[in-house]
Parts: C-alpha cells; sequence; structure tokens
C-alpha cells in the first residue's frame, strides 16, 4: 500500500505480508483475503503472489526486466528472470534477484505488476 503525505503524493510503499494461515482463515470467513480498502492516506498499490509477473521500469518508463516471483517473506521478495523456464533443481545454482525492505524497493525500482497475454504482450494488471 502507498502512504502519501498531505498533498496526496506518495511517499513510501508499506507491504502487508499474509501467510498461508492468515488467508485460509480469511476465506473461511468469506473474507476478502488481499485488503484493497486502507484508512486515509493510504492506498492499494498491488498484490504480489509467487507466480505472478512484476516489471521493472526505468527513468524513461521503458520496461528494464521482466521478473517472476519465487517466494515471498515479511521482508524479502525472491525473483527470478522470466526467461528462465528450467526445472527448480537445476534453477537452485542461479543466482536470484531478492528485493530486501520489500515495498519500499519496489517503489525505487517503480515495479508494476504485469500479465503475459499468450501473445507475450505485456499488460498491466488490474488487480
Amino acid at each position: 500500500m502507498a502512504q502519501s503525505d498531505e498533498t496526496g503524493r506518495v511517499v513510501k510503499w508499506v507491504g502487508i505480508a499474509v501467510t498461508r494461515f492468515e488467508a485460509v482463515l480469511r476465506k473461511r470467513k468469506s473474507e476478502a483475503i488481499v485488503r484493497r480498502e486502507h484508512e486515509a492516506g493510504r492506498q492499494f498499490c498491488f498484490s504480489v503472489a509467487p507466480g505472478e509477473s512484476s516489471s521493472y521500469f526505468n527513468e524513461q518508463q521503458v520496461v528494464d526486466e521482466l521478473y517472476r516471483v519465487l517466494s515471498i517473506s515479511s521482508d524479502e521478495i525472491e525473483c527470478i528472470l522470466h526467461l528462465d523456464a528450467r526445472p527448480a533443481t537445476l534453477r537452485r545454482k542461479t543466482p536470484r534477484v531478492r528485493v530486501r525492505g520489500s515495498a519500499e524497493k519496489l517503489r525505487e525500482w517503480n515495479a508494476r505488476k504485469v500479465v503475459v497475454d499468450p501473445l507475450g504482450n505485456l499488460l498491466p494488471a488490474r488487480d
């Protein structure tokens, strides 16, 4: 979620990790697993889950890299380049991108969640 100042300018992203256990509890209670409504001064940016794609843009708003999310913890997101289609046993030896301080680092990298359609086009994820 994004925190805004008095003028409405986004000053910081804050990540809220939801464990599988908590997600199951929310599902049983018929609650939304991803909460999109927050208090004033905060707004939902996007959700991130293993297997999803995210892109990182440079200053000219051109896609620098496209990554697939492998795992998420409360303070780290582990990604791998989208081109790497090797099995997990072979991929373990490959250097991965680890985003520490997850949400704020994603804001600094101008990250966006994207969907890759069957033709290979990048589309913004609408979640």
